[in-house]
């Protein structure tokens, strides 16, 4: 029996496999469209969800080029699903190049189409929707009536007022509720009694949305019957009363609300809770702190928050205590509450915070304690710069200057020149809060010990430091003249990120002749990457005259645009390769004529050549017979004899050869005295 019964399981397996094989494929068949398919989709493509879902793809690329695509799909698709998907990708363009097709969708035969151009065209935000929006609140469909209500709320059109008003006693609650909502978004006070009267409706939405809108016209004459919602057998409708009391913002509204932190419902608990701490009124203190027992953690949360936003002394144990809640919203709003207080539970509780497990914690703790102020934290906040999370690393950072003022300078400075991208670039914006002269000069040492590539890679930072102060440029062109080298040479790599080129040219060129090897090295680097031509024409004239070898070795590195070298500079690396003392300036010298493409054939200087020869000159002799000084004809070579070499080429040398001394001078072949000729 289990043998047939393994055999029946194994059998369904086998069938259930091939059905799942079979669906599979028919999956991968209907691949996803996308906007590259372009018009090809539209005219091809004969499975309406294909269409559909291609119209929704263009809708999504961004791009305005595909306008043209989506208007014709609204204009002359076959249905209407895919000409409301038209329409709505139109919208998501926001292009005025679709404007015209979608007020023309407003007459569509389908009502789905013009409603979904209606919704379109309050994305698009052009007044010149707005005559036939208001003509379709007379259309036939309630769908196009409630789509045309919404978009001339969110147009802000106030001309369609009196239309809007008579929508409310439209027979379909969808378009009693999006015009209640419209003329909230209007914020006109004549639309106060007709939305009173709408509180009453049958529907519970149109309700729900009218007193919504009462809240953001914000008339307290409303708050009364608004208050009477409260009491309203739907959650919903009783939910929407407490938060559009908080709207009001008025204290006639704190005692009906504290009732609703009573509700059966939470979502009336919490959006009573939340309005009371909108209101801000002190007599709501106590109920809140009820309300930090509540079963539900949202109203908790809502109800810390509240307290927060009170900052009533009495109250700040309870949110403290709050800090031990078992819910991690509760307790990170309670760490951002106690930042409205300054007082020193509040200080001690968050540095307690600051060695908490949750890193979310940690970093409100921070953000909170610099809300206070109180510079005696600053020691806990700096331990926060090490923190294992970067993000409270850069809250720490930002929170130093409010804590300690300019006694936070030090460890911003530090912070600057660490490696970790997180604290420099976030010191940066510290630094130029701070604003001091004594940042701004701390800034541009730390910018003077920088290697010149950390400089290059904290661009943005440094220009951001800058920039953010007044008259940068001048202040660091007046520390070029500095006496220490240090600010010489931050000032020059400042005014190499900071100006546009060539303006800082001349300062550059001076900055060759400083004293320090590295304000040179920082001058040369800096003027090869500001102004590449100016930098050649210098290098030409003074690279000889530069005393320091390392500093020669740089300059010669920095050469490496080939387009326009001056001639003079050719000359100069052939004399440095040739004679200069240091045989790593040979060496560089030699790669910079291989990366220039210049000739690399260095000939041997003509006065030791000529001296070489003069003294292996022969003597003079006797004066012979021309017949007898004629050069012997040389016999001729043996059939398998090699080849005589040709003559020694003149010495040359490769891209990644190291120049050496010339060769000696070859000695000539004296030729034989008179008497010593064989007889003819």
């Amino acid at each position: 029996m289990s043998h047939i019964e393994s055999g029946r399981r194994w059998w369904v397996a086998a069938v259930l496999l091939m059905a799942g094989m079979v669906m599979g494929e028919r999956w991968a068949s209907t691949r996803p469209v996308t906007a590259q398919d372009g018009r090809r989709t539209f005219t091809d493509l004969q499975d309406r969800e294909a269409r559909r879902r291609a119209v929704e793809e263009l809708g999504r690329s961004g791009d305005e080029r595909q306008v043209t695509p989506l208007v014709e799909a609204l204009r002359g698709d076959r249905d209407f699903l895919v000409r409301s998907a038209a329409a709505e990708a139109l919208g998501n363009l926001k292009s005025e190049l679709g404007l015209p097709a979608l007020v023309a969708a407003l007459d569509d035969v389908s009502p789905d189409v013009r409603a979904a151009a209606a919704l379109a065209l309050a994305r698009l935000g052009r007044p010149e929707a707005l005559p036939p929006l208001r003509r379709r609140l007379q259309d036939a469909e309630p769908l196009v009536r409630s789509a045309a209500a919404q978009a001339l709320g969110k147009l802000g059109d106030a001309q369609a007022l009196p239309e809007l008003l008579k929508c409310l006693t439209d027979g379909e609650p969808e378009v009693r509720t999006s015009a209640a909502e419209a003329l909230g978004a209007l914020g006109r006070r004549e639309a106060v009694e007709p939305l009173l009267r709408m509180l009453g409706d049958s529907n519970l939405y149109v309700r729900s949305r009218a007193a919504m809108a009462l809240g953001m016209l914000g008339d307290p004459r409303a708050i009364p019957a608004v208050s009477e919602l409260l009491l309203d057998k739907e959650r919903t409708v009783r939910a929407s009363a407490a938060e559009a009391l908080g709207r009001f913002r008025d204290r006639q509204a704190v005692l009906p609300l504290l009732e609703a932190l009573r509700d059966r419902e939470a979502a009336v608990r919490q959006n009573a809770a939340f309005a009371l701490g909108k209101i801000g009124d002190e007599t709501a203190a106590d109920g809140l702190v009820d309300a930090l027992r509540d079963e539900d953690a949202r109203v908790r949360a809502r109800a810390v928050d509240a307290l927060g936003a009170l900052a009533v002394s009495r109250t700040l144990d309870a949110i403290v205590d709050s800090l031990r809640d078992g819910d991690a919203l509760v307790r990170t709003l309670a760490v951002q509450a106690l930042g409205n207080f300054k007082d020193d539970r509040a200080t001690e509780a968050l540095v307690q915070t600051l060695a908490a497990d949750d890193a979310l914690l940690r970093r409100r703790a921070v953000e909170s304690l610099a809300k206070i102020g109180d510079a005696r934290t600053l020691p806990a906040v700096q331990t926060a710069l090490g923190d294992a999370n970067p993000a409270v690393r850069a809250s720490a950072v930002v929170a130093l200057p409010r804590i300690g003022g300019s006694q936070a300078l030090p460890a911003l400075l530090t912070a600057f020149q660490s490696d970790d991208a997180t604290l420099w670039s976030t010191a940066a914006f510290a630094l130029a809060r701070l604003g001091s002269e004594e940042a701004f000069v701390g800034v541009v040492e730390a910018v003077g010990r920088m290697a010149f590539d950390d400089v290059l890679s904290r661009r943005t930072a440094i220009v951001g430091f800058f920039n953010a102060l007044p008259e940068s440029p001048l202040r660091l062109q007046g520390l070029v003249a500095s006496p220490d080298a240090l600010r010489r040479r931050g000032a020059l790599l400042g005014l190499m990120v900071v100006t546009v080129p060539p303006a800082a040219t001349g300062t550059f060129l001076e900055a060759l002749a400083d004293s320090d090897p590295e304000v040179r090295r920082a001058a040369l680097a800096a003027l090869a990457r500001t102004d590449p031509a100016r930098f050649a024409e210098a290098t030409a004239q003074r690279l000889a005259a530069e005393p320091d070898p390392a500093v020669r070795v740089e300059w010669l590195s920095r050469l490496t645009e080939p387009r326009g070298t001056p001639p003079a500079l050719a000359e100069t690396l052939r004399g440095l390769a040739r004679e200069d003392v240091a045989l790593e300036v040979r060496q560089a010298a030699v790669a910079a004529l291989d990366r220039l493409r210049l000739p690399r054939v260095i000939l041997p200087g003509p006065s030791r050549t000529l001296s070489a020869i003069a003294d292996v000159a022969p003597p003079p002799g006797p004066e012979l017979d021309p017949s007898l000084t004629s050069p012997l004809p040389l016999p001729p070579p043996p059939p398998d004899s090699p080849r005589p070499a040709s003559a020694a080429p003149l010495p040359t040398v490769a891209a990644n050869e190291v120049p050496s001394a010339p060769p000696p001078a070859p000695q000539p072949v004296a030729t034989a005295s008179a008497p010593h000729l064989p007889a003819r």
